[in-house]
């Protein structure tokens, strides 16, 4: 992926604005959560230029009550999440999401093995990352 700054603002405003830089665990039978950018907005024009741009995938959210406008997800996870913030962490300006951008640059792949076989090392990294990631900055 190779965006203009231009669009690497864009991108960076939209999750600033309305998005989500989480740790998901994306299958039930997953110990440990995958990093994840979620935008969900009523704007789907909006979504579906976040995935041009992005990549991910896009899916209705289910309304709480009849008079609500439809709102939609769009979705990146894992390699897609870390090329993304590659490309745009230095134009995150909202501080919670610049500090979790940068530790899932940082520290997500030293302490995630590719083969899911963690030493007890490698999992007490792994648990005091997960730590870090979601206390309050």
């Amino acid at each position: 992926m190779e965006l203009t700054d231009l669009e690497k603002g864009y991108v960076a405003g939209i999750i600033d604005g309305e998005g989500t830089i989480t740790l998901t665990y994306v299958h039930s039978s997953n110990k440990f959560r995958a990093p994840s950018i979620e935008v969900t907005s009523t704007t789907l024009e909006m979504l579906e230029k976040m995935k041009a741009l992005a990549g991910g995938t896009i899916s209705k959210v289910s309304k709480r009550a009849e008079h609500h406008k439809q709102a939609y997800r769009w979705c990146i996870r894992y390699n897609a999440v870390i090329d993304l913030l590659k490309e745009i962490s230095e134009y995150l300006l909202e501080p919670k999401k610049k500090y979790r951008a940068d530790l899932i640059l940082s520290t997500y792949k030293e302490v995630t093995p590719r083969n899911g076989k963690y030493s007890k090392e490698k999992l007490k990294a792994k648990l005091q990352f997960e730590e870090d990631f979601f206390k309050e900055i």
